[in-house]
């Protein structure tokens, strides 16, 4: 699992079944796509076995969000006293950041500061050296990422692949030292389970200057088949998804968010309403100016510009979308049988395909006349204009708190045993009409009976104390009835 800025995806690494990474390796983003994969790490051993073309050309096809990994062997090492070995090393660093800028890649991640490998008992002299050359080599490589449009997250690795940086208080203090914004940190829980005596704390102690999050099982696995206790998803699991996971899973609702239909029209000083048949039809295509006759009809008085919509939507497989999607298949015959709900969708030739709510929301932000969705958190703290939309009970209303709690008010009545429920056009004059739940995914059996405890009792105060937090991060605290149920299933964990 990776996350960056925000966004979470589950996601594969390359090497998981070839290297080096070259042209042949290319339909693998297929084959990750079509095992449900969200993101896709490509490992650069050679920059010139790269094949730029065909992966445009795949991942056209297949839009996985793309992340690039170094690779940090003997001859690529900026802490070698040989300046022919940190030339290399900078050399290889700049012809990958051309490939990620090729490939419209915002992230190259890796121990970029030596080679893997190196483990010594080395005096203190000559350890200080190896950290000055480690500064001096990075801020070279943060220079060259600025050119490129790319962050460089820096990744401590346990004890037994270098003895340079293996924690997150050692690579925050390498960031600190470096002194460049386009060099941030990557941290991976396979690493830090053997490294850190607090995952949690080290996590939040490097908050500020993460860049990148590699979320992964205690043997490198696949998610549950090692000693991760639990997990969270925007959409809750498939039958097949679960029956991957020895011993089962339990689904527990533990918050809500919104999806806000935000866009960006300058002098606008009412909040834009769009019926329910137009939502659909916009990011279709098919009404495709500002001044059509049908968005003039719903916002009487309002002047509306004579300029053409600009779609901004996700490019990245994403819950949001699959919300945002699973309206609009309630709304329109039509998108339910060109697209239905899904993650990813083949949308209309000309739209700003962007990845994570962060690049949407930032992409309407930056560009007049464009509509768009993300998460409602995300549109309130960037200040964007939001569209009130028409519900179930024909009323415009604009996501809110109260909007949120109100689209939420029946559904406990309708959670099935699993407690899986999509809210595709919730009921309610006061509803706002795209809403949904956020899940934690826990193993239906512990072989630790501390570990059950502990992740019963993490839950239990998400779902309790922890809901008076959900409105000031952007989401909407659960009804009383569908935390009830919730607190019901974590007596089910054995």
């Amino acid at each position: 699992m990776n996350e960056r800025a925000g966004t979470i995806g589950i996601g594969v690494n390359a090497w998981v079944w070839c290297s080096p990474f070259d042209s042949t390796s290319v339909a693998l983003v297929a084959k990750a796509a079509a095992m449900g994969f969200e993101v896709f790490t490509m490992p650069v051993e050679e920059p010139a076995l790269i094949d730029v073309a065909a992966m445009k050309a795949m991942l056209a096809q297949h839009p996985l969000r793309l992340h690039v990994s170094g690779a940090y062997g003997p001859t690529r090492d900026l802490t070698h006293e040989d300046p022919r070995f940190r030339d290399q090393s900078l050399q290889y660093i700049r012809d990958t950041l051309r490939i990620c800028e090729q490939l419209g890649v915002e992230l190259m991640v890796g121990p970029a500061y030596s080679a893997v490998g190196k483990r010594r008992k080395i005096p203190t002299a000559q350890r200080e050296r190896e950290w000055e050359l480690a500064v001096v080599g990075l801020q070279e490589a943060g220079r060259m990422a600025d050119d490129h449009g790319v962050t460089l997250a820096i990744e401590p690795l346990n004890r037994f692949e270098t003895d340079l940086v293996n924690t997150a208080a050692q690579v925050k203090q390498l960031i600190a030292d470096v002194g460049m914004p386009s060099v941030k940190i990557h941290l991976d829980t396979f690493h830090m389970n053997i490294e850190e005596a607090d995952v949690g704390l080290a996590i939040r102690n490097a908050a500020d200057k993460i860049g990148y999050v590699h979320i992964g099982e205690s043997h490198r696995g696949y998610l549950g088949t090692g000693s991760v206790d639990f997990a969270a998803s925007d959409a809750a699991m498939t039958d097949e998804q679960i029956a991957m996971v020895a011993g089962g899973v339990r689904m527990i609702p533990a918050t809500a968010g919104l999806v806000a239909v935000i866009y960006n029209i300058p002098g606008l000083s009412t909040p834009l309403r769009l019926p329910r048949d137009l939502l659909a039809a916009i990011f279709t295509g098919e009404v495709a100016e500002w001044d059509d006759p049908r968005i003039a009809a719903a916002n009487p008085g309002t002047a509306l510009p004579a300029r053409t919509i600009a779609i901004a939507a996700r490019l990245d497989s994403s819950g949001t979308t699959f919300a945002f999607t699973n309206h609009l298949s309630a709304l329109s015959e039509a998108w339910r049988k060109t697209h239905g709900a899904a993650t990813r969708v083949d949308w209309p030739g000309g739209t700003m395909m962007m990845r994570g709510n962060e690049g949407v929301a930032g992409r309407v932000l930056q560009s007049e006349y464009s509509i768009g969705y993300a998460e409602f958190g995300f549109a309130q703290r960037l200040n964007l204009q939001m569209a009130e939309l028409q519900n179930a009970s024909g009323n415009f209303v604009g996501p809110s708190l109260a909007s949120g709690e109100a689209a939420l008010v029946g559904s406990a009545a309708d959670l099935p045993e699993n407690l899986r429920l999509f809210i595709a056009d919730p009921a309610g004059p006061g509803s706002y009409p795209i809403a949904t739940f956020s899940w934690l995914l826990a193993y239906a059996s512990y072989q630790d009976e501390g570990t059950r405890a502990a992740v019963a009792d993490f839950i239990r105060y998400g779902l309790t104390d922890g809901q008076a937090l959900a409105a000031e991060l952007g989401y909407i605290p659960l009804p009383a009835a569908v935390a009830e149920r919730s607190l019901t299933a974590i007596t089910g964990l054995t």
